[in-house]
């Protein structure tokens, strides 16, 4: 995993660990490169320029979704959104744990979490 303030880097597999430095390994050799923007990033129109409004709004229902699990988001740049599949990524536990919620039809339903190993 790579963030680098801006996008969360990943590569997905079958089965998918973190180590301590933030390297993901799988039990596979099929690798899929995820690439997702933070979330006020993919709000943006096309020209550029955010609404906080319409931010706060998705940051709120995403928290409300998070709470109903147990976890909770620091803030809007812990939460990343992989456009081409609907998965918003949202790093809790301080980076420890990510937790991946599926947006089908603006509902939220939780998907699971990837946990870094050092943290087991």
């Amino acid at each position: 995993m790579l963030e680098n303030g801006r996008h969360l880097i990943m590569k997905m597999n079958q089965k998918e660990t973190i180590s301590e430095n933030g390297v993901m390994t799988t039990d596979s050799d099929d690798i899929d490169i995820l690439i997702a923007k933070l979330l006020n990033e993919y709000l943006m129109d096309k020209s550029g320029r955010g609404d906080n409004c319409k931010v706060q709004k998705e940051f709120a229902k995403i928290q409300k979704s998070l709470k109903s699990h147990g976890y909770q988001a620091k803030s809007v740049n812990d939460i990343y959104h992989d456009a081409r599949k609907s998965y918003y990524y949202v790093l809790v536990d301080g980076g420890k744990r990510i937790i991946l919620l599926e947006d089908s039809f603006n509902l939220l339903s939780y998907k699971g979490y990837l946990e870094r190993e050092d943290t087991r």
